[in-house]
């Protein structure tokens, strides 16, 4: 009786042990693709980021040319890129393997997607706002345009710092 005991106990352990390994496999596998996705991130973040303080710098300088449409100004600078957040994979260990990961990961994941979410919202607005004033040479407009773009820097900054401190828990 003791070496049938004996040998589920030892099954077991094996079987528990084999399960870990694959767990981290698994966890060191998604964190090296979070870590590429978060990694283009940052790069478009700032990318856009500077495109956006660089139109703000160049409404600035043109908010009082009263023949100047929001449309033209667009037309002047190639229009306005909106980023787009990848965290496909991220999405994916947040779903269905939480439990895998530390607080100190997770955190950071959950105010991305948070995040992302925010911005999509902005930029249904800044949308919306230039599809109907893209003929607007107020100034008033021209301001109202500036202050949108304010907020979705401002929501940009806060992602790229998200991805930083992610990627900065990461252990490559």
């Amino acid at each position: 009786m003791i070496p049938v005991i004996l040998g589920i106990l030892i099954a077991l352990f094996v079987n528990n042990y084999v399960e870990e390994q694959n767990q981290e496999k698994y966890l060191q596998k998604v964190m090296s693709s979070i870590t590429v996705e978060f990694k283009e991130n940052v790069s478009e973040l700032e990318t856009n980021m500077a495109a956006h303080i660089a139109f703000i710098d160049l409404l600035d300088d043109r908010v009082d040319e009263e023949d100047l449409s929001l449309g033209d100004l667009l037309n002047e600078t190639n229009g306005i890129e909106l980023v787009s957040i990848k965290n496909t994979t991220a999405q994916t260990l947040l779903n269905s393997n939480i439990h895998l990961t530390d607080f100190t990961q997770v955190s950071p994941l959950v105010d991305i997607q948070e995040g992302k979410t925010h911005l999509m919202a902005i930029h249904r607005e800044l949308i919306r706002f230039i599809y109907s004033n893209l003929d607007a040479t107020d100034t008033a407009k021209k301001y109202i345009l500036r202050s949108v773009l304010n907020d979705i820097i401002h929501s940009e900054e806060n992602l790229l710092e998200a991805h930083r401190q992610f990627l900065g828990s990461v252990k490559e």
